[in-house]
């Protein structure tokens, strides 16, 4: 659940030429108070997730790592979270509603580069599932998360795939991809394994082709 006043905080961060001071934050608290608008949380509570919210963010947090402060990746870009990359160098970024539920959560943080920021559990999973979101909906009109169904472990093993080398790459396995459109699923784990990417990291391709060949978490 996104935090009703998102969106005001990144109004008035708009407006005050993309900054806000620690001052400005209990006078907008205040303003919208009066005029009604609840304070929100960040997150839906775990039992309103669905199964595959729940199996990703356990996959993508043991394969990926958690870290409530930034760090520089093996290329020197800054990221925080699981994978997520705030340096914007690289493009990357927390989109303005994001920090105006960070920033309203800790006014401490105003003024602050991301990087300063320190997250809470909650956080590292809003921005997470914000993340899965994202890759879902690039993936939604490929045959082969259509042709994978209702079935979690596959749905999560494709996730993590396109997380792990993005969707322009993962896009890239067309045989592989092909094979998981028409049910041929031993058949994907295995070309799956013999890419590149599966020789870089070997431990991680193993346990993300066994959900697909087996369709079990």
């Amino acid at each position: 659940m996104i935090d009703p006043r998102a969106s005001h905080f990144a109004a008035a961060r708009k407006a005050n030429g993309g900054k806000l001071e620690t001052g400005h934050l209990p006078m907008i608290h205040a303003a919208l108070d009066a005029a009604g608008v609840a304070r929100g949380v960040i997150l839906a509570p775990a039992g309103r997730q669905s199964d595959f919210d729940r199996a990703v963010i356990g996959h993508l947090r043991r394969e990926e790592g958690v870290r409530s402060k930034a760090y520089q990746d093996h290329l020197g870009y800054w990221t925080i979270g699981v994978g997520r990359l705030i340096d914007k160098r690289k493009g990357g970024r927390i989109t303005p509603d994001e920090d105006a539920i960070l920033l309203a959560n800790d006014p401490s943080r105003c003024g602050k580069e991301w990087r300063e920021y320190v997250l809470t559990d909650a956080e590292i999973d809003m921005l997470l599932l914000n993340d899965v979101a994202r890759f879902v909906s690039a993936m939604a009109d490929w045959p082969s998360w259509q042709a994978v169904g209702g079935n979690v472990a596959r749905k999560v093993a494709l996730l993590s795939l396109c997380f792990q080398m993005g969707a322009s790459g993962l896009r890239g396995f067309k045989n592989s991809l092909s094979m998981v459109e028409q049910g041929r699923y031993s058949d994907a784990a295995a070309n799956f394994m013999l890419s590149k990417w599966a020789k870089q990291t070997p431990a991680r391709a193993k346990r993300v082709t066994d959900m697909i060949r087996t369709g079990r978490l």
